[in-house]
């Protein structure tokens, strides 16, 4: 597979990118910002060159998994993770069965779409319990404009700065208390406080400072569980 970087990015991603390539005979994988074209997606598999594209950009606007609690930086780096998975996904389902997504490319497939969703979401839940996540000196471009965002922040929210630097290290990826109150993954308010204990425990999540953190794992399979009901 041919890597083409218009824009840097985490040697973390290339490291699963290329290992997914592997099993799936993608012929090129482009990481830029901005894409003309993607109309606001993140990625894009292009079934008749073979090619993946990744949109950084679009992964650093994109809030999909703050709407579970996540924080900020996190969610930027399971945005790009998820989009290699998921276009990854759709290559290897049409290899399979090439018949079946020329219908998905014409009628954008709902079944299609959820599949290569779900799959990526396994994957990134895999992929973030065995590996660090990138720090923001690590995530190339990414990493320049969430630097020069925080920068600019500083002024306005000196404690919510210090707080995203604070758990950078870490794995932390976002508050117990935030996950549990916005997380669509748990049923009720039992659910919620079942997940707090768990952190109070030392069963799931980290502690810094006495403040309860979920990881990026723990998050995705939290939400992951809505699917399984």
């Amino acid at each position: 597979m041919k890597i083409l970087i218009h824009k840097e990015v985490p040697s973390q991603l290339l490291e699963a990118a290329r290992e997914m390539c592997e099993q799936i005979d993608i012929k090129q994988m482009i990481f830029d910002a901005n894409i003309t074209g993607l109309n606001g997606k993140l990625g894009m598999f292009n079934p008749n060159t073979g090619a993946i594209l990744i949109d950084i950009g679009t992964c650093m606007k994109n809030v999909r998994w703050m709407e579970l609690g996540m924080s900020y930086i996190p969610n930027v780096w399971c945005n790009m993770l998820h989009t290699v998975f998921h276009e990854g996904a759709h290559a290897s389902h049409f290899m399979a069965e090439p018949e079946h997504f020329e219908m998905y490319m014409e009628h954008k497939d709902a079944v299609l779409e959820h599949a290569a969703d779900v799959e990526a979401l396994e994957l990134t839940i895999d992929w973030t319990r065995l590996h660090e996540t990138p720090t923001i000196s690590e995530m190339g471009w990414a990493g320049e404009q969430i630097q020069t965002l925080l920068n600019s922040l500083y002024l306005k929210d000196p404690n919510l700065i210090d707080e995203a630097i604070e758990i950078e290290y870490t794995k932390a990826a976002g508050k117990v208390a935030m996950v549990a109150a916005h997380c669509p993954g748990l049923a009720d308010d039992e659910d919620a406080q079942r997940v707090i204990r768990a952190v109070q425990d030392g069963e799931i999540g980290i502690r810094i400072n006495g403040i309860g953190y979920l990881k990026i794992d723990d998050i995705l399979e939290i939400n992951n569980q809505q699917d399984r009901r």
